[in-house]
């Protein structure tokens, strides 16, 4: 659940647990949009408090092993006034690592002759 803390041009936002109503460390959203489904077109969308999370990680882990968390490198929708000091650190640590294609001088499509036609 997010709570507008100062209305106004710059919007500043708390975001509690949609179960506890403690502070959210996480978010979950489940989007039903392949067609055929029984709930096509529905999302479910809730923020977590950190006891809530972990209880439905666990949850989620042992009914299905096959879903496991992964490191994720940056999210360009957060925004500074959205995270803790901290966290935005790491965000910014890990994007700075991500691999960059060297840029090799080769040009990748052929130049067209330059020639003028007679």
């Amino acid at each position: 659940m997010k709570k507008l803390i100062k209305p106004g041009v710059q919007e500043r936002a708390e975001y509690v647990c949609d179960v506890t109503g403690k502070p959210a460390v996480a978010e979950l959203r489940l989007s039903f949009w392949y067609e055929g489904g029984e709930h096509d077109k529905q999302e479910l969308h809730a923020h977590l408090s950190r006891e809530t999370a972990s209880q439905v990680l666990a949850l989620l882990q042992t009914r299905f092993p096959s879903l496991t968390l992964k490191e994720w490198a940056f999210l360009p929708h957060v925004s500074t006034d959205e995270v803790t000091p901290f966290v935005m650190e790491k965000l910014l640590a890990l994007a700075r690592r991500q691999k960059r294609p060297r840029k090799t001088g080769k040009r990748t499509v052929p130049r067209k002759d330059r020639r003028s036609p007679r």
